[in-house]
């Protein structure tokens, strides 16, 4: 959570923030791997469900901070079984259940539901990105998008 408000605190001075071309299927492998423990400690697996390899340009420690309170909030909340994920050129999906994806509002990420995602949003926000999220009938975690902006040219 400390990243994330610093990252929050960081996207608020655009010369702060490093935009860099990288594959999203790396760097969400980078997190995957940093949060294994957790995820393993929740009954979560990590199941690629295909990744387009093109690259897109990203604010990449902002990006690693996203997708570390993202998954942690699926090893908080979701039920043990599968965690598929996906990447394409702009965006990376995770998902344990059918649930559709519904963009939530700030005042929804803000809840005490899922702490940490309301950072998350607001760091999204601050970087034109698109956080969508999908909860099962329980109020569990079941699904999260990330949209990432192409860098302006």
């Amino acid at each position: 959570l400390l990243d994330g408000l610093l990252a929050v605190a960081r996207a608020a001075v655009p010369e702060r923030i490093a935009v860099q071309p990288t594959r999203l299927a790396t760097l969400m492998e980078t997190a995957l791997g940093e949060q294994q423990g957790l995820l393993q400690g929740a009954g979560l697996e990590p199941v690629p469900a295909g990744n387009d390899h093109a690259t897109v340009d990203v604010a990449i420690r902002e990006a690693l901070v996203a997708f570390r309170i993202v998954l942690r909030t699926f090893a908080e909340s979701a039920a043990p079984g599968e965690l598929r994920w996906t990447c394409d050129c702009a965006s990376v999906v995770l998902n344990t259940g059918t649930a559709s994806l519904d963009r939530c509002s700030n005042t929804d990420l803000a809840s005490d539901r899922f702490v940490g995602l309301g950072l998350v949003g607001r760091l999204c926000t601050r970087l034109g990105w698109v956080l969508t999220l999908g909860e099962d009938a329980d109020g569990r975690l079941v699904a999260a998008s990330l949209r990432f902006a192409r860098a302006p040219d």
